[in-house]
């Protein structure tokens, strides 16, 4: 990420995906999103298409969020919803468009850090990636 505006997108490591044929499938994108405790940022893998269109998945790092509530962001049910989905997500009954995320229910905050990490994620790869970018 050496040259890049990662820090505006708090992106802290790309690694680029590869299938076995050796054709660049994605990039994993490393960051961080402020969520409900505000003094411990949760820390995100996500896993972006080639083409910056598509979650392939995300992985919850790290998070010191509520307990019982936030935390359930690094639950499988959180996090399987985002796979397969196009991007940008959104909440579930929000005005922006996107693909709809159910947020956990009275962790509606948490729920929106890993949503907003995931679309920077997106942004991030987007403008210093994909292939629209170097063109």
């Amino acid at each position: 990420i050496a040259g890049t505006n990662a820090a505006d997108y708090n992106v802290t490591a790309v690694e680029e995906a590869y299938d076995t044929a050796g054709a660049l499938v994605g990039y994993v994108v490393k960051g961080t999103t402020v969520g409900y405790n505000a003094e411990e940022p949760i820390e995100l893998a996500v896993t972006i298409s080639a083409d910056g269109t598509l979650v392939l998945g995300i992985d919850v790092l790290h998070q010191k969020e509520t307990e019982y509530l936030g935390e359930k962001i690094a639950t499988d049910a959180f996090k399987g919803q985002f796979t397969g989905r196009y991007l940008p997500v959104v909440i579930a009954g929000e005005t922006a468009q996107g693909s709809p995320i159910d947020a956990i229910s009275k962790a509606t905050i948490s729920s929106k850090a890993v949503v907003d990490g995931v679309n920077r994620a997106q942004e991030f790869v987007l403008a210093n990636y994909t292939v629209s970018a170097a063109e």
